[in-house]
């Protein structure tokens, strides 16, 4: 069978949470009770719940369309859909601290943290993880490199969390003047020339992980550095054929669909739309992930979801294509088709305040006449 995991754990935490709203809703609208699942066969009956489905929910029953009781949440943050995500206890939620700890941050380290703080949850992922494990914590957030690298070479900066494209920059204005030895990275691929890139010309060990901002981690890479070793202890991993929803076949890419244990917020079969395959040696870590389920994209760390892009289409009453591309070197370039000519600042700023993100060129194209994203980026590695 395609997962990963401890069917036996997951029974136990079904019968634990039977009474949570969020287990509830997602058993009953299957028509079935924590009691009626004894196997994987019986499990599987259960329908995958969709990242849209819960934007949709929180949308029409605010807050957080009636699935989580407030007693047992700590914080509340916001990722692009819109989607509340809502956080359980502190470090057993998000669990950053197991995978630092396998990349080899230790107390007294001093981290820069470049995720933001504000609203979205990974800048509190990696800064409770770092506090856990006793490091120093420097929270930059969203900075441009050259202030980073100054903040990391007056503070003494041993250690870096964010992206692979960012990491780049901030070394390369660093130059000689710097300390940094190692990084995590998420939210963009690492590739094993990138990884060597770093070890050799800034000699930075670079380390990768995969999580959602519901479920916090979900796999990292180990000291192997071979696969992305999965969480067991919190969650059951399943991939499915995206077309069907069926058990993916052995070797096969399948849509990671994740059932969290957590006592706050007990995910079942939350389907996160990034596709993957086990790895085929070590039976415990995904070989790593491999582009999207939908034609939803990350670029920048940040989610396009396909829903989110056609609302955005109607509030400018057009139709549009939005084609994500690198531009040669490491960084992802944002252009928006469209079938008519529009005030560009007025689609730059809807865009901005809907994704965050910057658009790089806006083109009239008259061919455009139903809205797309087309991702024209190398996907098959590791990110």
């Amino acid at each position: 069978m395609a997962f990963i995991g401890d069917f036996t754990r997951l029974a136990e935490s079904l019968r634990e949470n039977r009474d949570h709203p969020l287990l509830r809703f997602l058993l009953g609208r299957s028509g079935m009770a924590a009691e009626d699942i004894q196997s994987y066969e019986d499990f599987i009956r259960i329908t995958p719940f969709t990242k849209e489905e819960l934007s949709r929910l929180q949308s029409e029953n605010p807050p957080f369309g009636g699935l989580f009781d407030t007693a047992t949440i700590t914080k509340v943050f916001q990722s692009p859909g819109p989607i509340y995500n809502v956080k359980g206890a502190p470090w057993e939620h998000y669990r950053f601290n197991k995978a630092l700890s396998m990349a080899g941050f230790v107390r007294g380290d001093v981290v820069l943290n470049t995720f933001s703080y504000h609203l979205s949850p990974a800048g509190e992922m990696f800064d409770e993880a770092l506090q856990k494990i006793g490091a120093l914590v420097v929270p930059l957030g969203p900075a441009d490199s050259e202030k980073a690298a100054a903040i990391a070479a007056a503070t003494g900066a041993d250690g870096f969390i964010g992206t692979r494209s960012f990491l780049l920059k901030v070394l390369e204005n660093l130059g000689e003047g710097g300390h940094l030895q190692k990084a995590y990275l998420i939210a963009e691929k690492l590739t094993e020339a990138d990884r060597l890139l770093f070890a050799q010309k800034f000699n930075v060990a670079a380390f990768q992980g995969y999580g959602i901002a519901e479920v916090g981690l979900i796999a990292t890479e180990d000291c192997r550095r071979d696969g992305l070793l999965v969480d067991t202890e919190a969650l059951f991993v399943e991939l499915l054929e995206p077309a069907t929803g069926n058990p993916a076949a052995e070797g096969t890419l399948g849509e990671v669909v994740v059932t969290f244990f957590s006592p706050a917020t007990p995910f079942l079969r939350l389907a996160t739309g990034d596709l993957a395959a086990i790895h085929s040696s070590r039976p415990d870590c995904l070989a790593g992930i491999f582009g999207r389920a939908d034609s939803s994209v990350k670029t920048k760390g940040v989610f396009i979801h396909f829903w989110q892009f056609e609302t955005f289409c109607g509030q400018l009453e057009t139709k549009a294509k939005l084609v994500v591309a690198s531009d040669g070197q490491g960084m992802d370039r944002l252009v928006l088709k469209i079938p008519r000519a529009l005030h560009e600042r007025t689609v730059v700023a809807s865009f901005k305040k809907i994704f965050g993100l910057t658009l790089s060129q806006v083109d009239v194209d008259d061919k455009i006449d139903s809205n797309e994203i087309e991702d024209q980026r190398t996907h098959l590695s590791k990110r």
